[in-house]
């Protein structure tokens, strides 16, 4: 582990423990949006952390940066920390502008398809996602959508999706279905090279759910030492 990587993990460590006490993890698990933790977060600069190129802007790979979002996952970060950094590296892979405020990824279901069709200036976007996390409080939304048979990554504004169904994932974070209707122009929109499969949404996606359930296994491993090592029965 590097020594800036030990330093961002003991300093982010603290900035969790600090931003989420039980009381929020409490309101953010009966749908409240914790727009002050998500602009704190954004302050340090952690959204940004697998932007630019081998190197993100906190200086760490993308292995490190990982780390990082681990350590969110063992404090329940109740915001789209990791689907955020997720959308703006592959924004940054794609040579497009990273996004503004919380982002998101579509679609994640395999049998979901997104179609761009040519339209005046740029394309059309249509289509609908389902079990897209933290679509309703997504700012916007980095996709793969299909023009003929040929994946492009988009990246999608407000204003180009709604929120069809509300729902939630078994931790109780938000998972929406988003109807989508937007034209694009083309600097919103790139073909997929080699390095960014069809697939990369799905792949990239699950990679981020095994790392933040490691973190958590991680934290309750933590938690029952400590119980064992302070527990008293009969008198020991």
């Amino acid at each position: 582990m590097s020594d800036t990587l030990q330093m961002l993990l003991d300093t982010t460590t603290r900035l969790f423990a600090e931003l989420f006490p039980p009381a929020d993890l409490h309101r953010a698990a009966h749908g409240e949006w914790l727009a002050d933790k998500w602009q704190a977060l954004e302050e340090f600069g952690l959204p940004m952390v697998l932007v630019g190129g081998a190197e993100g802007e906190l200086g760490i790979d993308t292995a490190e940066g990982l780390a990082l979002l681990r350590a969110a996952a063992s404090f329940a970060v109740p915001l789209p920390l990791a689907e955020t950094v997720f959308a703006n590296h592959l924004l940054d892979l794609a040579g497009m502008k990273p996004a503004a405020g919380p982002a998101s990824i579509a679609p994640v279901l395999a049998q979901d398809k997104l179609i761009l069709d040519p339209a005046e200036g740029g394309y059309r976007l249509s289509g609908a996602a389902h079990a897209v996390p933290w679509g309703r409080f997504a700012k916007s939304m980095v996709v793969v959508a299909h023009l003929g048979a040929r994946p492009h990554l988009a990246h999608v504004d407000a204003g180009g999706f709604t929120v069809g169904e509300q729902g939630r994932t078994l931790c109780g974070f938000p998972a929406d279905r988003l109807d989508f209707s937007a034209v694009l122009d083309k600097a919103r929109v790139q073909p997929l090279g080699d390095e960014l499969p069809e697939t990369i949404i799905r792949s990239g996606g699950a990679a981020l759910r095994t790392i933040a359930i490691a973190g958590a296994l991680q934290k309750v491993l933590e938690i029952t030492i400590s119980y064992v090592g302070e527990r008293s029965q009969f008198g020991r």
